[in-house]
Parts: C-alpha cells; structure tokens; sequence
C-alpha cells in the first residue's frame, strides 16, 4: 500500500493567498497559534502575568537599565506613568496627571524619554523609584510632537505641533547633547546652536516615525521613506528620497531585524529593505489574511516586535472589531516563514530583562492542574538577564510575559491548529500530485514530540472539487508517546487534514505519512 509521506512541515508556513491544491504539500493552508521553527512546525509559547498586574491600564512599557542596580520596567497609562523593580512605584510629573495614552519613547545617552504627543515630552532621571518624571529641559513652550527619537546625538521631533498650528510634515531637532546629558536647546533662531527645523513637504504624508540604518536616520511618511544623514556645516543634515509610493502604516511599525535591514509594516504590504532594495514578504503567502481583517479605525495601534532569540519578528494588529492587536502574524527571517498566534488585545510589546518569579505565584493564582501544568514548582529561569517579550494589555491592568516553558495564556489552555486541505496524495513516488481520481485513505501516521502523554486531536477530511469545503470525518486522539498510527478509512480525490491542541502542553510535528490507494476513477 503506498505511503504518501509529507516531511519538512515548517518550510513554507501558512499559505493562504494561493489556492490550497497550488501549494507545496509540506505548506499549510490555515493555522494558528503555531509557529515554523527549522523544519518543523511547533505550537507557540505561553504567557503569565508579571509583577502582579499594572496600576493602571498600560498603552506603552519600555525597560530601563540604570548604571548601577536592577532594571526596571516603565509602563504608561492615559494619566499616569510607573515604573517597576521590586514594586510600583507612581512616577507621573508633580504638575498632575498627563492627557493621552499615544505613548511611545526610548533612550538617549542612556536616559529615558518619554512622549504621549499632548503633553511636554517627559524624561527621568536619574533612573530610582523615586524620581518623577519632569518636562524636557529646554523644550519650548507650547509645543508637542507625535513622535520623538534619538540619532546620534541629535534628539529629532516629527509631527510638530506649535502654538500658530500643526505642521505634520515638520522635522525639529535639538542641538547635539553631550554624553550622559539632555540636549540645551531646541531653539531654531539661535545660530550658536545646531539646532534646526526641515518641512518634508516634497509628498503630501504625515510623518510617522524614525529609525537608523547603518549612518543614516530612516524617516518614514505613510506615503514615502526618506532618507536624513549628518552633513554638520550650516545645513546639519541631508535629506533625501530613499523610496516613493510606499510608506509605513503607524508608528512603531518599523523594526531593523537584522543589521542594515529593516522590516516594516507598511499601508498595504509588509517589506524588509536595505536603503537600496524592496523585498516583500508575504506578497503570496498571508498579505489578503491581514489586510482584509485589519480593523480600520483602529490601524493606528498596530506595531511590530522583535524576538530576536527565535528570529522571528511580530506584525501585530487589531483585527475588525478589536481596538488593540489581538494578532501577531510571525515572521522568521531565516526560513522565511510566517505564522500567526492569537494576542491578548496588546497595546504595545516591549523587550527586556523579566523574571516569571515576579508576580503573583501562589496557589491561588495558579489556575492549571497537576496534570497540565508544563512548568515545575517555584520555577525561575536559569538566567534571569535573558530578554524577555513583555505585553501591555490596557484591558484588567495586565502586563504578560512570554516565558519559557509556559503552554497556556495566563493559566488557561488555547487551542493550537493546523489544517491543510487540497491535498492531492500521487500514487507513484516521484511523480506530481494527483487531482484526478479516487483514492481510499486507511490510516495516518503522524511524527509528534511534545509533552509525554499530551493529546492531538486529528481529523481526515475529503473533498471531489477544488471549490468545495471537505467533508470531515471524526477527530482521532493522539497520545504524544504512546500512540503510533490514527486508522481511518476515507475515500475522495483531494484529502485534508488537521492538528489540533486544546489543553496547556508542548507539541512539535515533525512530519504525517497518509496510507493511500487507488480507488477508481471519479
């Protein structure tokens, strides 16, 4: 009886912009909360809550390190900032209670700032529980920005608004700060200063962001990139255009992935580039599934996060309906693989040092059974200076963390998927696919590692026409360790088939052979 062997799972990914019976076997036309790691396909991590929630609802975190002492965790609301080490300390401004949650920050010569786009953008330092947070030394009066960030020395604002007006395409820089220190002045009259402003109104885009590529500063509109290189003299810095008729979708949605390469989460597609070449990534792989689902009135909280120790970066976004990402679709740049996962309705993700020890790790917050629970009692990672991804979750106060051994969201299970459909199994080794007649299936061998003694459910599917939905027969259990083949007896011309995991283990699939025969011709 010839075996149909699909190995190499994780190849190609989730494929969902081509016709399921036009892609690879070893592709996959649905999935979720699955990733492809080498080739294999694994279900994703888990998160717990960290640090026993937020003190207010969290659109934006970022982590500190100070010179000296342990790291914190800077989380912002709508009206107040905190900032985390062994507890949570309120270190909003005395003058009161800020006016938007439209966060975003970063540092600069190793101090934090911080801007919401309403309020004077703040800074803290020196970085102890019990500093607050003050307006920006030298910032002038009546002024906001939608965006500020650093290159080289400069501190640059976008977005410009100014007592007589917003100038959306208005770039404002500080004069150049010397090391450890804030710059001493914005002022554009002084010609003792370098500082300057440049209206980046060659196309009609709002500026959305920055980021550096090797020695220039990527300005990125929502119509076009630009390009912005320290010249020094009376001009300060070079603009110029790097490419037209693209431009990125919000801010935070660029990332540089690799050195000299920048992924970024475009209006209608998502590309990587050098500051020469466009690559797209999932031009025919997943472009339709986020583009059609992406809610429109809330695109603007869309962002992408770098995992760099799996080499994955995360396209977050809001699909319709959803104010905040409630899906990241993951993309590995080494096998140029994507995936997607569910996400807890994130505002924003930040990356630094978290311990899962911090928190509340009771009896009573722990909501997993003996049985299900992958993790080991008073568990902490072995090297508590390793990254962590970290989530703000407005919704209940919630900062989570994705954390090693960890197979359910914060205590409850989510399900795992994926399905292939389409599937024409040849008869003969070597040949192509066979569309055309009727094959009988008897049995499934799936190739599954994970946690001994967790559970699989698979199901064979049928179906005679490439645009008719299967006819499913009943899900089969699989024991990882224990079970060897799934019987089954199917008969149709194309086959589908489906993984599927609801409860808090691990699993990995590392291949499925399909017992098949002729069986006439349709």
């Amino acid at each position: 009886m010839p075996m149909f062997n699909v190995s190499m799972v994780g190849q190609f990914g989730v494929v969902t912009d081509i016709a399921p019976h036009e892609i690879p076997p070893n592709a996959w036309s649905s999935a979720n909360n699955m990733h492809f790691v080498g080739s294999y396909a694994e279900k994703v991590l888990g998160y717990r809550g960290l640090f026993g929630g937020a003190s207010v609802s969290p659109y934006f975190l970022t982590s500190v390190r100070p010179v000296t002492g342990a790291p914190f965790w800077v989380y912002a609301g709508d009206s107040a900032v905190y900032a985390y080490d062994s507890g949570h300390h309120n270190i909003t401004r005395a003058s009161g209670a800020y006016t938007s949650s439209a966060w975003q920050g970063g540092v600069m010569n190793g101090l934090l700032y911080l801007n919401n786009g309403a309020d004077a953008p703040q800074i803290w330092s020196p970085a102890v529980n019990t500093q607050l947070l003050v307006d920006l030394p030298n910032w002038p009066a009546g002024t906001t920005a939608a965006v500020i960030r650093s290159f080289k020395n400069f501190m640059i604002a976008f977005d410009v608004t100014k007592p007589g007006g917003r100038d959306s395409r208005l770039i404002k820089w500080s004069h150049p700060a010397a090391s450890g220190t804030y710059p001493t002045s914005w002022d554009e009259t002084d010609a003792t200063k370098d500082a300057a402003e440049y209206s980046l109104s060659e196309t009609e885009g709002i500026i959305k962001d920055s980021l550096p590529l090797r020695d220039a500063n990527i300005v990125y509109k929502d119509d076009s990139i630009w390009g912005m290189s320290y010249v020094g003299g009376l001009s300060i810095f070079r603009f110029f255009n790097v490419f037209r008729n693209v431009g990125v979708l919000a801010k935070n949605c660029v990332v540089e992935f690799q050195t000299g390469q920048h992924l970024v989460f475009a209006r209608d597609d998502i590309f990587v580039h050098d500051g020469h070449t466009i690559t797209p990534i999932i031009r025919n792989k997943a472009r339709r599934r986020i583009y059609n689902s992406l809610d429109r009135t809330n695109l603007e909280n869309s962002f992408v996060a770098l995992d760099a120790a799996n080499n994955e970066v995360w396209i977050c976004f809001p699909e319709t309906g959803h104010t905040y990402a409630n899906v990241a679709m993951v993309w590995n740049w080494i096998t140029n693989t994507t995936g997607l996962r569910d996400l807890p309705e994130a505002a924003y993700i930040g990356i630094g040092i978290a311990d899962e020890s911090a928190g509340d790790d009771t009896w009573a917050s722990d909501t997993s059974t003996w049985a299900s629970d992958s993790s080991s009692w008073g568990q902490t990672v072995s090297n508590p200076s390793q990254t962590r991804l970290v989530m703000a979750v407005p919704t209940g106060n919630k900062l989570y963390g994705l954390l090693p051994d960890t197979s359910d969201a914060d205590g409850v299970p989510f399900d795992a998927v994926l399905q292939r459909t389409g599937l024409g199994p040849p008869l003969k080794d070597n040949t192509p696919p066979d569309f055309t007649s009727m094959k009988l299936c008897t049995g499934i061998w799936p190739k599954i590692t994970g946690t001994r003694g967790g559970t699989v459910f698979i199901r064979l599917g049928v179906h005679n026409d490439f645009s008719e939905a299967p006819t499913w027969g009943s899900w089969k259990t699989y024991v990882i360790g224990t079970t060897k083949k799934i019987d089954e007896l199917m008969t149709g011309r194309l086959f589908a088939i489906e993984f599927h995991s609801t409860s808090a283990i691990d699993w990995q699939l590392q291949g499925y052979g399909l017992d098949v025969q002729y069986a006439g011709e349709f």
